[in-house]
Order: C-alpha cells, then structure tokens, then sequence
C-alpha cells in the first residue's frame, strides 16, 4: 500500500512505541490502565497532582471502582506511589515513581526522530 511520507512516519512511531511497550522490564498494563496513566501524566506535566478520591472520579476511565482498580495496578507495577499530604494525613496524591518516569522517558524518545534515525544521522 503507497503511502505519504507523514503516513509512513506515524506508522514508524507506532511500531517504535509498541517496541518499547513490548520491551523487556515495560509495564505489563492494558489500554484502560495506560489511559489512567497517560490523565495523571497530563496532570504531572502541569505541576500538578491528582489524590486518589480525584482519579476515582475521572469519568473517561471508567467508574470509581475501574479507576481504583487501575491504580492499584499501576502501583502494583510500580509507576505510582502515594504521597501523603501533610497538610491532611487523610489525602494521598499520586506520583510518578523513576520507573514511571523512565518508561514515559522511553516513550517521548519516539517522538523526537519517528522516521527511525538516531541522532547521529545514521539508521
């Protein structure tokens, strides 16, 4: 099938992203538990956080219990750990963990060359 170069491009940064999920030590996450992450990522790219009861109620992932769910998984992988708000023992906010922060660091380097080049120049 012909494509246009910009096509082809996004098809490279599609296998490059499913290269890295697919990687040896990658979090072993579904689409709904990649979804949550990618909403609390958005979340840390503005120096902001979201508690737990606030991720419970982000209705595109699902219900409060889905939500709960995903984010004992994304735990369980260790991508998030709970901060205690000092302010209020009661509060935990979510952060990422610098295996998180590694994996999301692998993912952005597919952005920065899709047509599959290193930075060198060379394939």
């Amino acid at each position: 099938m012909p494509t246009k170069p910009s096509l082809s491009a996004y098809f490279r940064f599609v296998g490059r992203i499913r290269a890295v999920q697919a990687s040896p030590g990658a979090p072993q996450i579904d689409v709904t538990t990649h979804r949550l992450l990618d909403s609390l990522v958005a979340a840390w790219s503005e120096d902001s956080a979201f508690s737990v009861t606030e991720a419970m109620a982000l209705s595109r992932t699902g219900s409060p219990a889905t939500v709960h769910r995903h984010l004992n998984l994304l735990r369980s992988e260790g991508l998030i750990a709970l901060h205690e708000v000092i302010s209020d023992s009661r509060v935990r906010t979510l952060i990422p963990t610098k295996k998180a922060l590694g994996y999301l660091h692998r993912l952005a380097a597919c952005m920065e060359d899709p047509r599959g080049r290193s930075r060198s120049g060379s394939a």
